[in-house]
């Protein structure tokens, strides 16, 4: 993903691209899938891999292509310059251009991500064009998701484009996912889209709605305070699915903690997937009185 700082969201990202991407190539209009699995570009430091690489067959084509995924959580001007390097790395890697796709998931200011880009030595020996297709998240309409009968793409229904209260495409998304999601993916799509709505909303009523404790009844909280402003929430890891193993600040705001007040998240070392991870939180400061 563009930004390290967004780690939730990059988790929940790199996870549908690996259980539901050829969903996110449906976003981008590529259609006729018939098989599609994620492959991994061996390819320099881990680091410079682009968020997701999909071994596409589509219907009729005598054998699969690659495509490129890479999601960027805001436009910015450096995401033009990251899938530029993420195409010539599975370039050299493949020994062929994939098809590439960006995904934005929330507008910020005016700049939009050319689809395009222009490269040129110095003394104009060298040259190339570069393209690909940017989907930009609020432009399309919820009601296409929602009626594609699709489960991967409920995830991302949130960022999308409707008129509806939010509470009303909640409640909508976690039924699909309730009658529609495979067997063991529930949790998973459940958490994912929770994730995906803090980032639009940091509305606790909403992250309820198709939060992991909504979903299972065997999720515990517990306080203990180690000082006035530095109280310290645990969480049993063990009724939370694997992807909150791997984030548990999104476990922390599925559990019912505000997000803005976590600080930091820690776990022991070698300690075990379910072990309570030790959490600071922002002392809540009073509202300052308006005069």
């Amino acid at each position: 993903m563009i930004e390290d700082q967004h780690q939730p969201y990059d988790k929940s990202s790199k996870w549908l691209i690996q259980h539901h991407g050829d969903s996110m190539l449906r976003l981008a209009r590529v259609e006729k899938i018939e098989a599609w699995r994620p492959a991994q570009a061996e390819v320099v430091q881990p680091r410079q891999l682009p968020d997701g690489l999909l071994e596409v067959r589509l219907r009729g084509e005598p054998r699969d292509d690659l495509f490129l995924l890479e999601v960027a959580t805001y436009p910015e001007r450096r995401v033009g310059k990251q899938l530029t390097g993420d195409l010539m790395l599975v370039y050299l890697d493949r020994g062929e251009l994939p098809e590439a796709v960006t995904l934005v998931l929330r507008p910020k200011g005016k700049y939009r991500i050319p689809t395009s880009r222009n490269l040129c030595s110095r003394h104009g020996l060298s040259s190339c064009r570069l393209k690909w297709r940017v989907v930009e998240l609020w432009t399309i309409p919820a009601e296409d998701l929602l009626q594609a009968h699709d489960v991967g793409l409920i995830p991302w229904v949130p960022l999308t484009d409707f008129a509806d209260p939010p509470e009303t495409m909640m409640q909508r998304c976690r039924e699909a996912i309730e009658q529609h999601a495979p067997p063991g993916e529930k949790a998973n799509l459940l958490a994912v889209t929770q994730v995906l709505t803090y980032l639009r909303y940091n509305d606790a009523g909403l992250l309820t709605i198709v939060n992991m404790r909504g979903h299972s009844r065997s999720g515990s909280r517990r306080r203990t305070c180690t000082g006035r402003d530095d109280p310290r929430v645990q969480i049993s890891f063990r009724p939370y699915t694997p992807y909150f193993q791997n984030c548990p600040r999104s476990a922390l705001i599925a559990a019912g903690v505000d997000g803005p007040h976590i600080r930091n998240v820690t776990r022991q070392p070698q300690s075990p997937d379910d072990a309570a991870p030790a959490v600071s939180l922002r002392p809540i400061l009073p509202t300052p009185k308006t005069p």
